[in-house]
């Protein structure tokens, strides 16, 4: 492989897979279009992901030997997680009516995100090449439900704790937000063409250092909805 090559690793659960959009590309696509501008390099990309994964599910990619693989020599890993690990705490909530359920699984999903990341980092242990994680904060798709913007945005404050140098989290609940359902898909909660735009440009807003510098022009990428 030509060594100016980036490669970028996705792992995640449906907003990685792109569930929600049939004919537009999901933010996986769009993330890779703006690293192979900003950096002005082929970028060849490897996706681990499952609609419906939790936290736990999306750790356990990291242990098969040819994820280890390719993250070993990935010079980006974005991560998307979380949000599916709520959606079963929803469910359990309206049983029981208890919102000791949600800090339970916050905490337990919190503490499998980090598990992933130090896994990545010691995969990437012995490696001397700089790269960078990047992980996806939640949105809101259900903003009705009276509780839940508690628990995203604690999650999100708990997730947003990971930052370093080389680790940044993609705020998008506020472009959500402001967005509304203008950024669902016709199954209100998946991402649709303009969700997907919003997390790939969150992301690429977060740079690249210390992978590389962005260039000084600025790329505008067209909605494909």
């Amino acid at each position: 492989m030509d060594e100016n090559t980036l490669r970028y690793t996705a792992l995640g659960d449906s907003l990685t897979v792109g569930i929600g959009t049939l004919f537009s590309p999901g933010f996986v696509t769009r993330y890779s279009a703006s690293l192979e501008r900003a950096a002005n390099r082929k970028v060849e990309r490897t996706v681990f992901a499952r609609n419906g994964a939790t936290t736990q599910q999306i750790l356990a990619f990291l242990s098969e030997e040819n994820v280890r693989n390719v993250v070993y020599n990935a010079d980006v890993v974005t991560i998307t997680a979380g949000g599916n690990d709520l959606k079963r705490a929803a469910r359990t909530y309206f049983i029981w009516n208890d919102p000791n359920v949600f800090q339970n699984v916050i905490k337990d999903s919190i503490n499998n995100i980090a598990m992933m990341i130090q896994q990545i980092r010691n995969i990437k242990n012995h490696s001397k090449k700089p790269y960078i994680i990047r992980l996806v904060g939640l949105y809101n798709p259900l903003p009705i439900l009276a509780f839940s913007d508690t628990w995203i945005k604690l999650f999100n404050q708990q997730l947003e704790k990971f930052q370093t140098d080389n680790l940044k989290v993609a705020n998008i609940y506020d472009a959500f937000k402001r967005t509304g359902r203008n950024a669902l898909s016709i199954d209100g909660v998946h991402p649709n063409g303009t969700g997907y735009k919003i997390i790939a440009d969150e992301l690429a807003a977060l740079g690249y250092d210390p992978l590389f510098r962005r260039h000084k022009k600025t790329f505008l990428f067209p909605i494909f909805d």
